[in-house]
């Protein structure tokens, strides 16, 4: 139900653990630079570690859907990864945000229109995202 802090992972490519119940925060994968794949869907993490996915410059797919994250949460996820862009400009990349709905409530978590802006954004170079239900 638990992660533990991912430190001094530098070859970690591929981070799977989707529908395993794991709560919380997600955790900060900075001491994992060469990551691609992150597959986290399908928990309950109600949370975001600021910065935790903004040098993450080999990432390639995403998957935080299913969970319990707030707007304020998915909020931050859509600003490090704008600013990850900007750092290392690139396409092809794929971010599933789906079927959050804040912890204990029914209200689905979309982004903010400032950060619908920067998804537009980052569409038009070559993501993909996928928000809302």
């Amino acid at each position: 139900t638990s992660l533990n802090k991912f430190e001094n992972l530098p070859y970690l490519y591929r981070f799977y653990a989707h529908n395993n119940r794991i709560q919380g925060e997600i955790p900060d994968y900075t001491e994992c630079p060469r990551l691609q794949y992150l597959t986290l869907f399908g928990n309950e993490f109600t949370s975001y570690k600021a910065d935790s996915f903004k040098e993450l410059y080999y990432i390639r797919y995403i998957d935080v859907s299913g969970n319990n994250l707030s707007q304020q949460a998915i909020n931050k996820i859509v600003n490090d990864l704008y600013d990850n862009y900007l750092a290392v400009p690139r396409g092809r990349i794929t971010i599933n945000l789906r079927d959050n709905y804040a912890y204990g409530t029914s209200i689905l978590s979309i982004p903010s229109q400032d950060r619908l802006d920067k998804i537009d954004i980052l569409k038009n170079a070559g993501w993909t995202f996928l928000v809302g239900s």
